[in-house]
């Protein structure tokens, strides 16, 4: 199979233990990967440096800030960014072979459908699927936006999107301690960025919005037809949610004494 003039980017930070089936996922068919490394400590760039010279070594600033990095450095027009938790399947290559065979695609970025690989099973619904990212798009086209978490990278408004039907699988926590830890760190995170925007801690959300993200995950988005594992995905997110507003609420009391 021919390569295809695509740069695909991956920004990295201690995945020795996950980065080779990301990068084995696109390599010999893609023209270009690029990692950007936030200073990994462990053999993260040992094992890159099997797959690309085009490893570029900085300080962390941030999701967004690191993905438009690489973007910068990209050299083709069209981009394939990829977490490096996440891998490209056979029928997602052909897919992407297949839109660039009559030429150049008619949209300017396209959502690809990702599927996560959670406690040794793959969950099929809940919010967690099919879970559409921007991942495909013209490098011109847009950039990547966001605050502490959450990036995602936005089209210009005049461009054009489109969807494919293959996805990627997502193998986001490694164990329940890691999504318990990372939870955690993106709740503080999240409420960091909304303080500093100037947004006011309440009680409010507290009692409502954790049991009301619960019901939708298990129920309108039919996360019990995952069994146990659907419902402790679904727990966890109200968990996450009432961790994001308890640590706002802590931002504003500390605001109001000084802390």
């Amino acid at each position: 199979m021919p390569e295809l003039k695509i740069s695909v980017t991956i920004i990295t930070l201690n995945e020795e233990d996950r980065i080779e089936r990301t990068l084995r996922s696109v390599s010999g068919w893609v023209d270009e990967i690029i990692v950007v490394d936030a200073r990994s400590s462990d053999r993260t760039v040992e094992i890159c440096r099997r797959y690309t010279d085009r490893i570029f070594i900085r300080d962390w600033e941030g999701y967004a800030a690191a993905k438009n990095f690489a973007l910068e450095k990209a050299k083709n027009r069209w981009i394939l960014s990829l977490d490096a938790d996440e891998v490209v399947t056979a029928e997602l290559k052909d897919e992407i072979f297949s839109l660039f065979k009559p030429g150049e695609p008619a949209c300017s970025g396209y959502y690809i459908p990702r599927m996560v690989f959670y406690l040794g099973k793959w969950i099929r619904h809940s919010s967690w699927y099919p879970d559409y990212q921007m991942r495909l798009f013209r490098k011109e086209a847009g950039a990547w936006q966001g605050g502490s978490v959450h990036e995602s990278f936005k089209l210009q408004t005049d461009q054009r999107s489109g969807r494919l039907n293959n996805h990627l699988e997502h193998y986001t926590y490694r164990n329940l301690s890691d999504h318990m830890f990372r939870m955690n760190q993106y709740a503080r995170l999240w409420a960091e960025d909304r303080h500093r925007q100037g947004k006011r801690g309440r009680l409010g959300p507290l009692f409502y919005a954790p049991p009301l993200m619960i019901f939708k995950m298990l129920v309108m988005k039919r996360g019990f037809l995952d069994g146990s594992r659907g419902i402790l995905v679904a727990m966890t997110s109200g968990m996450y949610v009432f961790l994001k507003y308890a640590y706002l609420l802590e931002k504003e009391w500390n605001a109001r004494t000084g802390d």
